[in-house]
């Protein structure tokens, strides 16, 4: 979560303590973890993004997101005849 947060997808609020997190909370997903979200919220999209970043190793939440964007843009692309 606290990840997510670095990436802004989340707003949080971490309480450390002597150098140690005490506590961590999350009120809300913010307009970035939305927009992740509606990218591969299609079944199609998400399908496809997953085929793809099976071949991968490891990959980061931006990997995940540029290739989800990818996939919808060929998608939109094929449904307007490019």
């Amino acid at each position: 979560m606290a990840k997510l947060a670095e990436t802004n997808y989340l707003k949080s609020t971490p309480r450390w303590m002597n150098n140690d997190l005490i506590m961590f909370s999350t009120g809300m997903i913010t307009w970035d973890g939305h927009e992740f979200l509606d990218t591969i919220r299609d079944p199609e999209v998400w399908s496809n993004t997953k085929k793809i970043l099976s071949h991968l190793e490891s990959v980061s939440i931006s990997t995940v997101s540029n290739i989800g964007t990818g996939v919808l843009n060929h998608i939109i692309d094929k449904q307007m005849g490019y």
